[in-house]
């Protein structure tokens, strides 16, 4: 099983080189970008986060990520720094024997992710910033991975 997990503040690409596995039937993957949250100019997205906790909790969820399906890859980058509109924040590409357990666990991985990993985020324009919080839909997706048991 080949796991790779990267916290860069260098741009990141939305592939990888990893060779597909011959039992492997399914890739999935997921790229998250910065989108315009204010008609002003200079939309800015500035995420930080303490790397060795942030770089353990990402670990982990992939550790779970493994544990509920059946995985024969997964690989999780995600960027901090000041990034602009369009650059891409995070990428996860998961590999599978079938596409059920592939996009399962992509989609694990976003949802907990996005509530469970140690980042900051601030938003600002050419006016003003702010920090933003978790979503209560966020929350809400996490929730819903620990109500109930995986399928594979």
């Amino acid at each position: 099983m080949y796991r790779s997990v990267l916290i860069s503040e260098s741009e990141l690409c939305s592939t990888t080189d990893v060779n597909r596995a011959n039992e492997e039937g399914a890739v999935v993957t997921f790229s998250g970008y910065v989108r315009e949250f204010s008609s002003g100019d200079n939309n800015r997205l500035t995420l930080s986060a303490y790397r060795p906790m942030t770089d353990n909790v990402l670990n982990d969820l992939v550790d779970e990520a493994c544990d509920r399906w059946a995985l024969t890859r997964v690989v999780l980058k995600h960027r901090i720094g000041a990034m602009n509109v369009n650059d891409l924040i995070v990428f996860i590409e998961v590999g599978s024997r079938h596409r059920q357990s592939a996009f399962e666990a992509c989609q694990f991985l976003i949802d907990t992710l996005k509530t469970r990993a140690p980042f900051w985020k601030q938003e600002s324009d050419a006016d003003s910033s702010q920090w933003v919080k978790q979503s209560e839909t966020d929350r809400a997706a996490t929730d819903a991975w620990y109500r109930q048991k995986s399928v594979d």
